[in-house]
């Protein structure tokens, strides 16, 4: 009769089974998504204050350390994660990259100025390297569910600041914002992330609280959508209403799940009868405030509210290499550029402005094709797609691009990164 054996297990060992797999993975990617949104909403401090209204020195220190700190997490995180596959057919999105990073150091070095060539070197340089290659290395296959809570939890404390701070009282309303056109862009980043959650949640296949977390979206919506209306930010309404389109789309093409469909829209009008049933008297008087404000925008001598001028000028003064810094619209018109190539046109020039155009269509066709190659195995495939049309129409009528630029900014630049990087299958977070 041979004794009992006593099962002795190694320290080690008793780590690995007091730690399961699936919860080590999911704390990974708990810890990526409080990083990234504190990337994401570090970066749009700066949509706090506008040429009018400087921001005070200490909040660029805030936001210098709130993107930096998560930065060098993710540099050190990359490192030991497996490296990642370079895809050839999105090839052609890295290379014109590389010659708009090429564009506008030469138009730092010819007109001689430090800044611009800084920021150019950083565009050639640090963007690939980082958001194209680092960031998507290290949150591996689970970039764009990071990416997409990333936007939504590193903006929602402006969203609650706002409320909570300085509450709705006059339309258009903004919030802790310097004015009303910055709360309307920073609500349409938190809608970005809600709807890539909502189309997938409206594909998945039956799970447990599925339609709990469909209410919860479709409330989340409703609430941002109604600080887009407030804040009179006809940019940002007309982006939320495509980007809901684009994100609803593929749910209502295969009308595999009904169900789901019908459930939103049965949330939706229960929602709006409570409404209408306990504040109807003030939602009225508020639509009345809408109406009135967009009319006044649109009744206005300018429907651009002046950037049509600063556009034209722009054109007319445009130079091969640009003026080499953000000076030139300072000098001309006290103002920024408002749109996104136009800044580009006057900062770094013609040459660079065409390669961003190119580029800008480019991603546009990368991204769908993302989304048609992705769509049957990865549940956030249209996750590029969602964030390139929400990026680029916002861009028309605001300057979302600089050093670093805002939330919105990043999840571009890392959606163009998870196209042309894809980590090997290996990757613990496959």
């Amino acid at each position: 009769m041979q004794p009992p054996q006593i099962n002795r297990k190694s320290p080690a060992t008793a780590a690995a089974i007091a730690v399961h797999p699936k919860t080590a993975i999911h704390l990974g990617e708990m810890s990526l998504i409080v990083l990234l949104a504190m990337l994401m909403g570090g970066a749009s401090i700066v949509a706090l204050g506008s040429y009018d209204h400087p921001l005070d020195p200490i909040w660029f220190r805030v936001r210098y350390g709130l993107v930096g700190i998560p930065l060098v997490i993710f540099i050190a995180t990359a490192i030991f994660k497996p490296a990642s596959i370079l895809q050839p057919r999105f090839v052609l999105l890295l290379l014109l990259w590389l010659c708009f990073g090429t564009a506008a150091v030469l138009s730092g070095l010819v007109n001689e100025n430090a800044k611009a060539l800084n920021d150019g070197v950083w565009l050639l340089i640090g963007v690939p390297c980082l958001f194209f290659y680092a960031l998507p290395r290290a949150a591996g296959r689970s970039m764009e569910a990071v990416m997409a809570w990333g936007l939504i939890l590193g903006h929602v404390p402006y969203a609650i600041g706002s409320v909570v701070l300085s509450p709705p009282a006059s339309l258009p309303y903004a919030g802790v914002f310097s004015n009303s056109n910055q709360l309307g862009i920073t609500m349409l980043t938190i809608c970005c992330g809600l709807l890539i959650l909502l189309n997938k949640t409206l594909l998945d296949p039956p799970r447990p609280f599925r339609t709990l977390n469909l209410f919860g979206l479709s409330g989340a919506l409703i609430l941002t959508f109604g600080l887009i209306s407030i804040s009179n930010s006809r940019t940002s309404l007309l982006g939320g209403l495509i980007g809901l389109c684009v994100a609803l789309y593929p749910a209502f093409l295969t009308l595999q799940r009904p169900r789901n469909l019908a459930r939103l829209l049965l949330f939706g009008l229960g929602l709006a009868g409570t409404l209408m049933l306990y504040w109807g008297n003030d939602l009225s008087a508020m639509v009345q405030g809408l109406e009135a404000g967009y009319d006044d925008k649109l009744e206005s001598n300018d429907t651009f509210n002046g950037r049509s001028y600063i556009w034209g000028k722009t054109f007319q003064d445009a130079r091969l290499f640009g003026y080499g810094s953000n000076d030139y619209f300072m000098q001309q018109f006290n103002l920024g550029g408002h749109n996104s190539l136009i800044d580009i046109l006057g900062q770094n020039g013609l040459i660079a402005a065409y390669l961003m155009v190119i580029f800008a269509l480019m991603s546009f066709y990368a991204a769908y094709r993302f989304f048609l190659e992705q769509s049957a195995v990865n549940p956030y495939a249209i996750a590029p797609l969602l964030v390139s049309i929400l990026f680029w129409i916002v861009s028309m009528a605001e300057s979302m691009f600089g050093a670093l630029g805002r939330g919105l900014t990043i999840a571009y630049l890392l959606s163009i990164g998870l196209m042309l990087y894809r980590p090997q299958q290996n990757s613990r977070l496959g």
